[in-house]
């Protein structure tokens, strides 16, 4: 989402900041793999190659493991939307630090699975 993300605004000329804040260990996603899938998504629709910032400094002591600044985000946000605290949590206690800027909070709550799909196949009844 974050690469196709940063590369579709880039490419309508908006000169944003996207910031992916990290919920998982770079083990696991690695800088690398984001150049992949850019490259992947340019390849497939011509668009230029677009990164996001990568944030790690939210992650605590590592994936699914709550921090203090994720449940006080969670709790914060409780009457509006409703957060768990290993991924929205973060990425939302992220975005309310960053006071300097105007900042959207983007959350997909994607739980679409998509293994069983053929290589570059799109579902028609996905919400975008």
């Amino acid at each position: 989402t974050v690469v196709g993300l940063s590369m579709a605004l880039a490419h309508a000329g908006w000169h944003t900041r996207v910031r992916a804040v990290r919920v998982v260990p770079e083990a696991w996603l690695h800088r690398d793999d984001l150049v992949e899938l850019a490259q992947g998504v340019a390849a497939l629709t011509g668009l230029a190659i677009a990164l996001p910032e990568v944030d790690d400094g939210w992650l605590g002591t590592g994936y699914g493991e709550a921090t203090g600044a994720a449940a006080a985000a969670v709790r914060r946000a409780r009457h509006a939307a409703q957060l768990e605290t290993t991924y929205t949590g973060k990425a939302l206690a992220a975005a309310l630090q960053d006071t300097a800027a105007n900042v959207l909070f983007w959350q997909t709550h994607n739980a679409h699975d998509i293994t069983h799909l053929p290589q570059g196949e799109t579902p028609a009844n996905w919400a975008c």
